[in-house]
C-alpha cells in the first residue's frame, strides 16, 4: 500500500514509502549505502509510543528497540500510525 512521498529534512531526497506484509524469509537486502541498520520492532511497540512521539518536538521521534528513530523514518512511521488509527 503506498503511504506517499516524504521529503527528507534537508530536502535533498524524496522517499516513496510503502507498507505491506512480506514473508520473513523473502530475502530482502537493504542497500548498504542507503541503510545503516535494519531493526525489527513489533507494531504494537510503535503504537504504544505514538501518543508521546511528537510531544514537545517539531517532528516525531521514537525510541524503538534501543534506537532513536527520527527524521524521515519517524515521519513515515507517524503517518502509518495515523492512517491505521483513522481506519
Amino acid at each position: 500500500v503506498p503511504l506517499g512521498a516524504f521529503m527528507t529534512l534537508t530536502h535533498e531526497v524524496v522517499v516513496h514509502a510503502f507498507a505491506g506484509l512480506v514473508p520473513p524469509d523473502i530475502g530482502l537486502r537493504p542497500a548498504p549505502d542507503e541503510v545503516a541498520e535494519v531493526i525489527h520492532v513489533p507494531f504494537t511497540e510503535a503504537v504504544r509510543q505514538w501518543p508521546d512521539a511528537g510531544r514537545g518536538k517539531t517532528h516525531p521521534e521514537f525510541a524503538l528497540a534501543g534506537h532513536r528513530v527520527w527524521g524521515v523514518t519517524a515521519r513515515i512511521l507517524d503517518h502509518l500510525l495515523r492512517s491505521a488509527a483513522s481506519g
